[in-house]
């Protein structure tokens, strides 16, 4: 198993304006801006996303935090790093 560095995707996270409208947070809905969190590398897999003109189909890294939990990660978002 290989230790790799990714940028981790934050869910969009909103606030209720004193208006009643609600603002998305800022930061939040995006991938991060740096390589900031780690993990091991497992394998790799597919993930999709459902399009207006069907499905769009690409490759993710499995990725096991060192708290266990496991996330597909985009490949242009993984880093592989040298012990």
């Amino acid at each position: 198993m290989k230790k790799v560095v990714y940028k981790k995707f934050i869910p969009s996270q909103y606030e209720t304006l004193s208006n009643g409208n609600k603002q998305l947070i800022e930061g939040t809905g995006k991938v991060q801006d740096e390589f900031n969190s780690e993990g091991v590398f497992l394998t790799w897999g597919t993930d999709y996303e459902e399009l207006s003109n069907g499905v769009g189909q690409y490759s993710i890294a499995i990725v096991q935090t060192p708290e266990g939990l496991i996330e597909g990660v985009h490949i242009s978002n993984l880093k592989f790093v040298t012990e």
